[in-house]
Order: C-alpha cells, then structure tokens, then sequence
C-alpha cells in the first residue's frame, strides 16, 4: 500500500507540537557535532513558545507539516517581506526551516518539502528562493546544490554563543 503525503499549514493551536518537532529535529541534526550546553542555549532561545507563537502569528511566515500516513515526519518554515531574517534584492522567499525526522530521512520527503517550497513561492511570485545552511553540514550542502541552488554569500549563526559560518544559497525560479 502506497504511503499517504499531506501537508498541513500550522497555526497556533499547532505551537506544542510545532515547539516539540523543532527541537527533536534540530537536536538530531546538530546535536552530536556541537557543545551541549550551546546546543541547549540555542534551543530555548529559538524554541520557546512566545517566541515560535509569534512566528505563526506573522501573516509573512509559514510553517508546513509534511506528513507520512497521518504522521508528522517533518516540517519547513518560509519568509517572505519583513519576515526574511535578512534583506534581499528582488522578490525573495527565504526558506529558514527545513527538517525531516531521522526516522524519515532518505525516503524523498525532504525533496517534497522543498518541491513544496518551490510552489508557494512561484505562487507568491517569488523570483528566488534563499536560505541559510551550516558550512558543516554537507549531506545538507549536496541536497541543496542538486536542486540548483548556489552560493551567494555568507553570514554567521550563533549556536549559543558559538560563531559559526552559515553559507548562504539561492535559486533562481
């Protein structure tokens, strides 16, 4: 039997289980290659809840839910306007959040997500799409390059208070 794939716009009602996918993601992703207590300052930092209700609350973000036979295997976050963590030339969409959960990572959500990505901003009449990846994360840098992004700058990310290097990466629609 083929796999069910849903997407679901979150809104606040969805804040908990938003707040809960966000840090297992990240910590799964990152957690074994940064300090702890970094890892942790970032976390409560950037996943608390006034702050992720804040975000569903902006009318220039969204948050997706993909979801495998009714259950949540990932999520992405998009900006676009004021929301962008950063100012961009053009019609820009930055996609800030993209995370499968490692039980579903390599069985083609991740490129559904970003798919989704691509829709949404062609129907915002977006002219690129950009993001942020950690210089670190390869398996992260070869996905994003095999859809056509490039690098186009740099900027730092503070994972508590480690500088790190965020490579900055964007298509062209």
């Amino acid at each position: 039997m083929k796999e069910t794939i849903e997407f679901v716009r979150c809104d606040v009602k969805d804040v908990r289980t938003l707040q809960a996918i966000s840090i297992e993601t990240f910590s799964e992703t990152f957690g074994s290659q940064n300090d702890p207590q970094h890892l942790e300052d970032y976390l409560n930092q950037s996943y608390k809840l006034e702050k992720l209700t804040g975000e569903l609350e902006r009318s220039d973000s969204f948050f997706y839910f993909i979801k495998s036979d009714e259950e949540i295997a990932g999520y992405l976050k998009l900006n676009i306007g004021e929301a962008q963590t950063e100012p961009t030339e053009g019609k820009s969409l930055e996609l800030e959040r993209i995370y499968i959960r490692s039980a579903y990572q390599g069985t083609g959500l991740g490129k559904q997500l970003l798919e989704k990505t691509f829709e949404i901003a062609q129907a915002q009449g977006m002219e690129q799409v950009w993001l942020g990846v950690w210089e670190e994360n390869h398996r992260a840098l070869r996905f994003y390059r095999r859809f056509g992004f490039v690098q186009s700058g740099a900027h730092a990310f503070y994972m508590g208070e480690d500088k790190q290097i965020d490579l900055v990466l964007t298509k062209t629609l």
